[in-house]
């Protein structure tokens, strides 16, 4: 890969924020859950908290200092995603470690000759219930 002069700065900062990241990742002091959490966000996927309502959840964690726990219900794209999951938390101001549903993100508009036909609420639960459809 060649690298105009121009394009330097960009690759190193860009690596430099990467490693940074993952090198404190392991560092924060989550807290454990408190009996009641005033602010609940879920999430369908890793990254739509901050599309949707990242500076919400500043505002209510760091400058409210509402209890804001966050979770998400799909898992991402294995350990990296819940990685970076867990360091926008964090930079939210979220003290909680997030919560992952685990389900499985299908899309069901690509199953065909089901009993459900397609893309229907009763063929996502039948996925959802044990990843199995009937």
């Amino acid at each position: 890969m060649n690298l105009r002069a121009e394009q330097v700065p960009v690759w190193l900062m860009a690596l430099t924020c990467l490693l940074a990241c993952r090198g404190t990742l392991r560092a924060y002091d989550w807290q454990p859950p408190p009996g009641k959490i005033t602010v609940l966000a879920v999430c369908a996927h890793p990254d739509d908290e901050g599309i949707f309502f990242g500076g919400a959840l500043t505002y209510y964690s760091s400058v409210l200092r509402l209890p804001t726990m966050l979770v998400c219900m799909t898992s991402g794209w294995g350990s990296v995603r819940d990685d970076e999951l867990r360091c926008a938390a964090w930079t939210y101001g979220l003290r909680y470690d997030p919560i992952f549903g685990r389900f499985d993100d299908r899309n069901t508009g690509t199953y065909t000759n089901t009993p459900y036909g397609t893309n229907t609420i009763d063929m996502c639960w039948d996925l959802w219930a044990d990843g199995v459809l009937q």
